[in-house]
């Protein structure tokens, strides 16, 4: 069974960051999932892998657009309060 998996090196990498090129989320270039696997674990995966990378992704590039910001000066603020922080409430614990 072939799988569309993002198993190597074309993740991004912490280098744009602090220049080390150091992957994230990626396997070794000798990687071949067939044989370092289990059996049936890509099925397992894949699901995950589908619903999981597409945020992943979102979440990187607006961390990436962050960065960008920061480093021509504009610094991240404080969210806007909310009905968590400006409100009373209080967590009931089970008897």
């Amino acid at each position: 069974m072939a799988y569309d998996i993002l198993l190597d090196s074309s993740m991004p990498t912490c280098k744009q960051q602090d220049e080390l090129s150091v992957g994230m989320n990626s396997a070794p270039a000798d990687f071949d999932a067939a044989n370092n696997l289990p059996p049936s674990f890509l099925d397992f995966l894949m699901p995950l892998h589908r619903a999981l990378t597409p945020r992943q992704q979102k979440l990187i590039a607006r961390r990436a657009q962050a960065m960008r910001a920061a480093h021509a000066g504009k610094l991240p603020d404080h969210l806007p309060p909310s009905a968590v922080t400006t409100h009373h409430w209080k967590i009931e614990l089970p008897d």
